[in-house]
């Protein structure tokens, strides 16, 4: 959360997140990042396929391949999400919601569920990620490299979340290289 929150606050104050964007880029792109990053989700409960889907999409973001890392990036969030629903109870193995009983028919259904004790979250993944924004990227209808580059930016975000709050991953340095990046750059703006 300490990248989705001020991504989100971004958007909601400034109806822009490039600035916050850009600083994320300048910290995701680190190689000590990238393998803190691999490490923790190679040390997740996730089965071998979605941890190689997210590895693989981390290393592409370090090397800038835009276009190639949001793919495996949804192959392998989606699959994390399933699997902490199915873990914490929401879900039940048959992809029915333990608390209706009803089959779910996007991943989406289980956000209130799943993100209950973190609203920021749950808005994060719905709006930016899985929600009508990354439904152009999840079903392959894009043809921009600049928001191919902005949502894996994005989705960076959302696997440091789901490693926080599933994967019991918690990086201080992380979150004051951020902070300190993001506020260098607001600085350069407002001084511009």
């Amino acid at each position: 959360m300490s990248v989705g929150a001020p991504l989100y606050e971004a958007v909601k104050f400034r109806q822009d997140d490039s600035a916050l964007l850009d600083a994320l880029e300048v910290v995701v792109t680190d190689s000590a990042f990238v393998a803190d990053v691999q490490l923790a989700v190679h040390r997740s409960t996730l089965p071998p396929i979605p941890k190689r889907h997210l590895a693989t999409a981390i290393g592409w973001v370090a090397s800038r391949r835009y276009v190639d890392a949001y793919p495996p990036f949804y192959n392998g969030l989606e699959a994390a999400v399933r699997c902490a629903a199915q873990d914490s109870g929401v879900l039940d193995p048959t992809d029915r919601l333990s608390s209706s009983g009803r089959k779910i028919t996007k991943i989406d259904n289980v956000f209130a569920g799943l993100f209950s004790s973190d609203p920021r979250l749950r808005r994060f993944m719905s709006a930016w990620i899985f929600g009508p924004r990354g439904n152009h990227f999840r079903h392959g209808d894009v043809d921009d490299p600049a928001e191919c580059r902005r949502q894996s930016l994005r989705l960076v975000a959302a696997v440091v979340g789901w490693l926080e709050v599933y994967g019991g991953w918690n990086d201080p340095d992380f979150r004051e290289r951020l902070e300190f990046e993001a506020e260098r750059r607001l600085l350069e703006t407002d001084v511009a």
